[in-house]
C-alpha cells in the first residue's frame, strides 16, 4: 500500500477514534472499507475524486462498486483479474442508468443519484467540493 492510501486509512481511523465519524462506522462501514481494499488492494483516494467534475459514467459505476478506474484503467479487471460476470452486468446496468441522466458526474451528485445509504462510504465521507 503506497503511503497516500495509508496516510488515507489512518486518518479515516484517527478521526473515528476520536468520535468524530463514531455515529457512521457500523458494519456498512466496514463492508465498504473491505470491498475497497478486497478489489484495489486499499483504498480509493476519494479526496482525489471529490475535487474532480467530470467523472463519466462508467467511472462512476465502477467507483459506486468499489473499484478505483484510476488504479485499474481496463473497465474489465481489478486486483484479483477479470470481473465476475454478476459484477460485470451490475456495473453495465448502472452504466446505462447514469448514462440517462448525465455524461459527467461528480462525487455530490453521484452520491445523490445513488442515494446516502448505496453509495460507498469513503464516497460520502469524502470532503466533496464539486457539484454537477
Amino acid at each position: 500500500m503506497d503511503g497516500g492510501k495509508s496516510d488515507a486509512v489512518n486518518q479515516t481511523l484517527d478521526e473515528w477514534m476520536n468520535g468524530d465519524i463514531k455515529q457512521d462506522f457500523d458494519e456498512r462501514v466496514f463492508n465498504s472499507a473491505c470491498a475497497e481494499t478486497v478489489h484495489n488492494g486499499g483504498p480509493i483516494d476519494w479526496q482525489c475524486w471529490s475535487e474532480l467534475s467530470n467523472i463519466t459514467p462508467s467511472q462512476a459505476a465502477r467507483l459506486a462498486n468499489h473499484i478505483d478506474p484510476m488504479t485499474w484503467t481496463d473497465a474489465n479487471v481489478y486486483k484479483r483479474g477479470n470481473l465476475p460476470n454478476e459484477l460485470q452486468e451490475k456495473i453495465n446496468r448502472l452504466i446505462q442508468r447514469l448514462e440517462c441522466r448525465a455524461q459527467s458526474w461528480s462525487l455530490a451528485a453521484l452520491v445523490d443519484a445513488l442515494g446516502e445509504d448505496n453509495a460507498p462510504f469513503g464516497m460520502r465521507r469524502r470532503p466533496i467540493r464539486n457539484t454537477a
